[in-house]
């Protein structure tokens, strides 16, 4: 019995300076992480969509919307990976998830069963085990947002 292929995580390119050596430079950093996990994901887990150069110069929400609305059977629908004009400056990539928006309720108050588009930073060595837990649930989006660090992105728990 052949099992059915898995689904990759999408990276878009929303930065003209992202050039294909800086991705060729990221894959490595993603396939290293991966190889070295004992969750295994497949090789080419994270990988950019090809001629998505749509995504160039548009906001994260647009490009999250646009990916989801596609529907390629390729790729999960959520999350995403955007290089951006941030990226091209300290490597961190923005991360785009649907998630409950635990911060913004009042104190003492149960979650409504809402959704919003969620957003954080990630260094790209952490970025494999962070989809690889939401892939699987075993954490959540925020649990991650909550730890990033004085400069906005997440590098695991300290």
């Amino acid at each position: 019995m052949t099992q059915p292929e898995r689904q990759r995580n999408a990276i878009y390119v929303s930065s003209p300076a992202i050039i294909p050596a800086d991705i060729e430079r990221f894959y490595r950093i993603f396939d290293t992480e991966a190889e070295s996990d004992a969750y295994d994901p497949f090789p080419d887990y994270i990988r950019a969509v090809e001629d998505a150069t749509w995504a160039l110069n548009l906001d994260p929400k647009s490009i999250y919307e646009r990916h989801v609305a596609d529907k390629n059977a390729a790729f999960i629908s959520d999350p995403v990976v955007i290089m951006d004009d941030r990226t091209a400056k300290d490597e961190s990539l923005l991360l785009l998830s649907m998630a409950p928006d635990y911060a913004n309720l009042p104190p003492d108050t149960d979650w409504d069963g809402e959704y919003s588009l969620q957003e954080m930073r990630v260094a790209p060595r952490s970025l494999t085990p962070i989809l690889q837990n939401l892939e699987i649930s075993n954490m959540e989006f925020n649990e991650f947002a909550d730890c990033v660090g004085e400069d906005g992105v997440f590098r695991g728990f300290r």
